[in-house]
């Protein structure tokens, strides 16, 4: 646990934007709100997908975002599921 905070809590710059995908990060200059929703709305598509292949139905009771970062998922999986728990610090 104290790794990956310590991995979060570095501050953003150039050399590490590409992996910290928050709204205001280099990497979505721009046009980036829509790159950014894109993010999360790819994995979405992949997670339907997948779910697809095993019969899984919505909803969703539970969801833990296991790598808290910028929220372009939390977004996306939030509304599919009952309770949403971020690992994040506030």
């Amino acid at each position: 646990m104290k790794d990956a905070q310590a991995f979060w809590d570095r501050p953003l710059n150039d050399q590490n934007a590409s992996w910290y995908h928050l709204r205001e990060s280099a990497l979505f200059v721009g046009d980036g709100e829509s790159n950014w929703a894109a993010i999360g709305q790819r994995h979405l598509d992949l997670f339907q997908s997948i779910a697809r292949t095993v019969d899984f139905s919505l909803p969703i009771q539970k969801i833990i975002e296991w790598g808290c970062g910028g929220g372009a998922n939390a977004v996306r999986f939030a509304p599919l599921c009952q309770e949403f728990f971020w690992g994040g610090r506030l």
